[in-house]
């Protein structure tokens, strides 16, 4: 796009007014990977900050334009038997030439390197942040350039990561969720996601609160979405009921769940510490049971299981399981 910026120099006052103030995360004018981990285990979240705005606020100039206010100036001023000679003049030398202040949603390919780097590289969950979502607006807008344009490159190169990803954006503020299931244009390609796409909503109107839930393995294994929002007649922050959204592939679960299944479809109902005990009478060893237990965690999180109410939240040896949902 010859008629535009996407340089980053003009997001410099930005960066000086948060460094002089008392945030203490500097402004994300290109791309920007944390690590946020787990000291007592090995999970992990790994968020990428990206400028979506590089194409906001840049000036296309429209030289066609001024020709044609010169030309209306001078038929107005010729109809009203005005000389506006010196007015012209003064115009073409004190303003800037005609242009059009442009609103550009893009992810820069210099940023989408860094995404694609911190899919290919890191484990757990990968989040990506940006003020613009990268999917069509519910509400149609008739300004030029509303939706970010390499919206559809983006949503490909996160399905074609073929692992959990999280993207959180703003814009819109319509709090939607979104998830998608896919995979990329190619014909035969693997099947990629779940990419869950959360907006949030202006802060005067509340914010989300999101937990993730990991396996013994590390596995991230499923989100819970709060929508806490402010009563605008009271002023009062409510909340509503958590959002569950499973992050596994539905369908894809490991050999352990038949041990698990056999034993429920006999029992109908067992503890976490009943499969427990269940590998160790067959010679398995810890490894063994690490996985039974993430299969299991997993299965709950797609409807294959059901943990009884009472137990939710408990260590997984306290939990009491049911077979469907």
């Amino acid at each position: 796009m010859p008629f535009t910026d996407l340089g980053v120099d003009r997001f410099a006052v930005l960066e000086d007014a948060v460094a002089n103030s008392n945030l203490e995360v500097p402004i994300t004018t290109e791309a920007r990977t944390s690590q946020v981990a787990d000291g007592s285990s090995s999970s992990s979240i790994s968020l990428t900050s990206i400028n979506t705005a590089r194409g906001q606020g840049s000036p296309r100039r429209m030289d066609m334009l001024k020709d044609e206010l010169h030309e209306k100036l001078c038929e107005l001023a010729a109809e009203q038997g005005v000389d506006i000679t010196g007015l012209v003049e003064a115009l073409g030398n004190s303003v800037d030439e005609p242009h059009e202040i442009l609103d550009i949603p893009i992810a820069h390919p210099d940023d989408l390197n860094v995404v694609q780097a911190s899919l290919g590289q890191n484990e757990g969950l990968i989040v990506v942040a940006g003020h613009h979502g990268f999917l069509p607006q519910g509400v149609s807008r008739l300004n030029p350039y509303t939706e970010m344009v390499n919206g559809g490159a983006v949503r490909e190169l996160l399905l074609m990561a073929r692992k959990p990803v999280l993207y959180l954006h703003g814009h819109i503020h319509r709090g939607s969720i979104e998830i998608l299931d896919g995979g990329p244009d190619e014909v035969g390609a693997a099947l990629g996601g779940p990419v869950v796409v959360v907006s949030a909503p202006l802060l005067e109107d509340g914010f989300n609160e999101i937990v993730v839930e990991f396996s013994d393995l590390a596995e991230p294994l499923g989100l819970s979405i709060t929508r806490h929002r402010t009563n605008k007649a009271t002023g009062v922050v409510q909340s509503e009921p958590a959002i569950p959204v499973p992050l596994a592939v539905g369908g894809v679960l490991s050999p352990p769940i038949g041990e698990v299944l056999s034993y429920l479809s006999e029992h109908r109902a067992c503890r976490g510490q009943d499969l427990v005990e269940m590998i160790e009478a067959a010679g398995g060893s810890a490894d063994d049971i690490a996985k039974m237990t993430a299969v299991t965690e997993q299965a709950v999180w797609q409807g294959v299981l059901t943990t009884t109410p009472l137990s939710v939240g408990k260590p997984f040896s306290e939990r009491s399981f049911l077979l469907g949902a």
